[in-house]
């Protein structure tokens, strides 16, 4: 296990002039904007998103969208495409922008389940994307995954099999995440992106002027697939794709920022 150091300039807080690749005209994100809001002109789109943008600082702030680049996004989109009724948990889902590009690409909203810790997100997410329950009528729940009143810790079923054998349950009127649990099959997936290293262990970021660190615990993409495939699950019971990606950082910095993207598919 190791400790590295490295320098990054992050700013405390975006600024609001910020739009960023995902906002260029003529990209595909620019164009899922537009198909999600209905607003065409490009400077009524921005004020529109900036406008939202400013009263969502008080809560949180982030309107992009990252699944699409996912480790097995596309095995995803085909789960929700030829099963049945399956269901989609986004966990961290802020506005929804994951959960609407989800729905875009084929997967039903009404199968969509989303959670966050405050509901007022969503609620932007509506403003944001001028939309209602009514015509995007995916599920949210609020609530603290950490919390057991909202994710209780349990034991996977094995074999997989053994949640079909269980009835669907009604997301439209859940109350907590603790309600979809054990409702799982062969094929089930669970995938994600965080912070990654070529090395395990904690890396130490230096953020901005004032010299304020952060420090994360990394995993490599070795370590990470040994935790699902053998400690979180029995060995051999799911495979796991994981990949170490960079990307670089914003201003003058030279470091750039390693992640992992990754996906674990119940066998």
């Amino acid at each position: 296990m190791a400790s590295t150091e490295i320098a990054v300039p992050v700013a405390q807080q975006p600024p609001l002039h910020t739009f960023g690749q995902q906002k260029i005209p003529g990209t595909e994100a620019y164009a899922f904007w537009q198909a999600q809001t209905g607003i065409q002109d490009e400077e009524e789109l921005k004020k529109h998103i900036l406008k939202v943008q400013a009263e969502a600082y008080d809560v949180r702030s982030t309107s992009r969208f990252n699944i699409p680049g996912i480790q097995g996004y596309d095995q995803v989109l085909k789960l929700g495409k030829e099963r049945a009724n399956a269901i989609l948990l986004d966990v961290g889902c802020c506005f929804g922008t994951d959960t609407r590009k989800v729905a875009a690409d084929g997967w039903p909203a009404k199968n969509l389940v989303a959670t966050d810790l405050y509901k007022e997100l969503w609620d932007l997410g509506h403003k944001l994307f001028c939309s209602s329950h009514e015509t995007f009528p995916a599920t949210f729940i609020p609530g603290d995954i950490l919390d057991p009143e909202h994710l209780a810790a349990a034991e996977p079923l094995y074999p997989a099999t053994a949640g079909q054998r269980s009835p669907r349950p009604a997301i439209a009127t859940a109350r907590s995440l603790n309600e979809l649990r054990g409702h799982v099959a062969p094929g089930s997936m669970i995938v994600g992106t965080h912070a990654g290293a070529t090395e395990k262990g904690v890396k130490v970021i230096t953020r901005g002027l004032n010299g304020s660190t952060l420090s994360l615990f990394c995993h490599t993409a070795e370590t990470w697939a040994e935790l699902w495939d053998g400690q979180v699950f029995e060995k051999g019971t799911v495979r796991v794709e994981v990949e170490l990606r960079e990307v670089p950082l914003p201003g003058q910095c030279a470091a750039k920022y390693q992640y992992l993207s990754w996906s674990v598919v119940r066998l």
